[in-house]
C-alpha cells in the first residue's frame, strides 16, 4: 500500500465493478483517497484530466488506441499503463510515462511510487506533450496529407508534360 501520502485516485466512468472497488478501498483504509466520478460529459471528463498529475491506464485488454492517452498527452500529462495492445505505441518508457505487465498491480504501484515526484512528472509530461505535437496533433496529420496530395499532383503534372 502507498500509505498516508497516497494521492487521490479518481476513476471516471461507471460499471459493475464500482462496488467491489469501493469495498477494496474501504478494507484497505483508503476510501477517503478514492473518488469514483461515475459518468461524465466529455467536457467534465476533460476538466478532470486537466486537473490531474498523470493518467493511469492499467488495461488488461488489447486496446488498439487509447484515445484518453492522447488526450492526456495533449495536456502535458504522462501516462502509466499496461504493456499490451497499442498502448506501448504511445507510452514510451522514460519519455512519456512507463509501462508494466498487464494485471501486475504491484509493479504498477512500484512504478507510480518511483515516478511520483514533481521532477519526474514534469519531465515525462513534457515528453508526452512533445510526442503529441509530433505524432498525434490533428493539424500535423492534415499538413502531412496535404503534402502527400501535392506530391501526387506534381508527379501527375510531370507525367503530363513528358507525354
Amino acid at each position: 500500500a502507498w500509505g498516508a501520502q497516497a494521492p487521490v485516485l479518481e476513476f471516471v466512468g461507471c460499471g459493475e465493478l464500482r462496488a467491489a472497488l469501493e469495498a477494496r478501498a474501504r478494507a484497505a483504509g483508503a476510501l477517503e483517497r478514492l473518488l469514483v466520478s461515475g459518468s461524465l460529459s466529455p467536457a467534465e471528463a476533460m476538466q478532470r484530466v486537466a486537473g490531474a498529475k498523470a493518467l493511469v491506464f492499467p488495461s488488461r485488454w488489447y486496446e488498439t488506441f487509447g484515445l484518453v492517452i492522447g488526450e492526456a498527452f495533449a495536456r502535458g500529462l504522462p501516462a502509466f499503463g499496461s504493456n499490451i495492445g497499442g498502448v506501448p505505441e504511445l507510452i514510451r518508457p522514460g519519455h512519456t510515462g512507463a509501462l508494466v505487465a498487464p494485471g501486475d498491480a504491484s509493479a504498477l504501484l512500484a512504478t507510480l511510487r518511483a515516478h511520483w515526484n514533481d521532477t519526474a512528472l514534469q519531465t515525462l509530461g513534457q515528453g508526452a506533450l512533445e510526442f503529441h505535437r509530433e505524432h498525434l496533433d490533428p493539424a500535423r496529420g492534415l499538413w502531412a496529407q496535404e503534402a502527400l496530395y501535392e506530391d501526387a499532383r506534381r508527379a501527375c503534372a510531370q507525367r503530363s508534360v513528358a507525354a
